[in-house]
């Protein structure tokens, strides 16, 4: 089953006058290193501030001053399970990229609110 990273982070200029996109894009590239070099050899995506609403994806505008982090997949259940592995609204700081690439980690491998058995098993997560 291939793991999809989801990356929601503030785009807006607009946001106040000490707000830096380019801090935001950095950020986001380190992560998603961190982020891939975890799941390598596994068959995963790392989409940033979806759009489009094609493909069954949601439509996200991403929030003022937000950089959240989740991690999706579809259990052997068919069912759609979701895990943050970050929420800066929610800790009002940024990440760490090699602390939340362990968060992933041990999601996958079934630990911190992961299926007891591991990454694909059935669960309940966060929707």
């Amino acid at each position: 089953t291939p793991v999809k990273v989801l990356i929601e982070y503030c785009n807006s200029e607009h946001y106040s006058r000490r707000h830096d996109i380019n801090r935001y894009q950095v950020l986001f590239e380190r992560v998603s290193s961190a982020l891939a070099e975890q799941l390598r050899g596994r068959r995963m995506s790392i989409l940033a501030n979806r759009t489009g609403g094609a493909g069954g994806q949601i439509v996200v505008e991403p929030r003022a001053g937000a950089f959240e982090v989740y991690v999706e997949w579809t259990g052997t259940d068919g069912a759609t399970h979701t895990v943050v592995l970050f929420s800066k609204l929610e800790s009002m700081s940024y990440p760490n990229p090699v602390k939340v690439a362990a968060r992933l980690r041990n999601v996958l491998n079934g630990g911190e609110d992961g299926a007891e058995g591991g990454y694909g098993d059935s669960a309940e997560f966060i929707s």
